[in-house]
């Protein structure tokens, strides 16, 4: 009787054995897949300009800390694709990368206003990227910065020029291109000068005495480029907008100076509008909303680490963050400009009507 017992006990630990063994062998496979998805991959983020800009050092610091913040702490690289003024890179992650997480572009948010305005040069629309929180304060205020050595002190100088100013700019439809062409249709003696690879470059340009100046925001220049007023190798001439954040350039003219009529007001307030927002993070449609989730939790979570922080503040960076949902926003508020701003903005565009 009691050899019966033992062996149904047996027999009974036996049958539990071989169902946990079954067991284990299904949940093998979902254990696996319930792997993070980032682990063991690579994220790239693709830079639409060259090395040493102010573009290319903020991609890097994302590059550096943001892994921490995504599970699987996958490998992050930047890929500079320099052309067209960071337009190649907007088309080619838009409309030749896959939807799968792993390829972030930046690049100057000028482009999304040239793609609500028809420019057929943009191959993107705007409300189908997904956009990341914007890092760091816009382009505003918008300043005409002049070599030292040419002797132009005021608006004044500048305008009593007989001959115009060669302005040094990475591409058509930038944000600075557009701000020297809406000057030079009102007057203001400058003209673009097309073809560096970022504003590292259009800087040395200046040095060099290659060009003359550029159109660039404030913060750029009293962050990234500070060495040049420091060395009165640059003279803010003339700013353009306004932004809280900033103090403006003691004694440096205004466009209330410029005294413009009616219709050039409305197009200069249009123009201050696009230039609110600058270094644009986005993801290429079709990213899963998981993933989407993960990659923005984590841009937001590096904003405010301490780490990242530090070294921000070291490579003279401001960081003032902006949520994605604003971009959103203000894209949408873009798209809905009157027709006679367009018209305008085409023409300083050089597009056809």
């Amino acid at each position: 009787m009691k050899h019966r017992k033992v062996h149904k006990t047996a027999k009974a630990i036996l049958a539990l054995s071989c169902f946990m063994f079954a067991m284990a062998l299904i949940a093998g496979p979902k254990e696996a897949t319930a792997a993070p998805y980032f682990k063991g991959k690579t994220i790239t983020i693709v830079v639409g300009y060259g090395a040493g800009g102010g573009f290319d050092i903020m991609a890097r610091l994302f590059a550096r800390h943001m892994p921490r913040f995504i599970e699987g702490k996958p490998r992050f690289i930047v890929q500079n694709k320099p052309g067209a003024g960071g337009l190649i890179t907007a088309n080619w992650v838009y409309g030749k990368q896959p939807g799968d997480g792993r390829t972030i572009a930046m690049f100057h948010y000028s482009f999304v206003t040239q793609a609500l305005m028809g420019d057929p040069t943009v191959k993107f629309d705007p409300l189908k990227y997904i956009w990341f929180d914007e890092p760091t304060i816009g382009t505003l205020p918008r300043v005409v910065f002049l070599r030292s050595s040419l002797g132009i002190r005021t608006l004044e100088d500048l305008m009593n020029s007989k001959k115009p100013f060669a302005m040094g700019e990475t591409g058509r439809g930038t944000g600075s291109a557009v701000a020297t062409e809406f000057l030079k249709s009102v007057g203001v003696p400058l003209t673009n000068i097309l073809g560096y690879g970022g504003s590292a470059d259009t800087f040395a340009a200046i040095e060099r005495g290659e060009v003359d100046g550029r159109v660039t925001s404030q913060e750029s220049a009293i962050t990234r480029y500070k060495r040049f007023l420091d060395d009165d190798i640059i003279r803010p001439i003339l700013a353009m907008g306004s932004d809280s954040r900033l103090k403006p350039f003691p004694g440096v003219a205004t466009l209330d100076d410029l005294k413009l009529d009616p219709k050039q007001k409305r197009m200069a307030k249009f123009l201050t509008r696009t230039w609110s927002r600058l270094r644009m993070f986005a993801l290429p449609p079709g990213t899963p909303p998981d993933r989407v989730k993960m990659l923005r939790d984590a841009f937001r979570a590096t904003l405010t680490d301490e780490k990242f922080l530090k070294e921000a503040k070291k490579q003279r960076m401001i960081i003032a963050p902006a949520p994605w949902q604003d971009i959103v926003a203000d894209i949408k508020g873009l798209a809905e400009a009157p027709p006679e701003v367009v018209k305008g903005y085409r023409k300083l565009l050089g597009l056809k009507n």
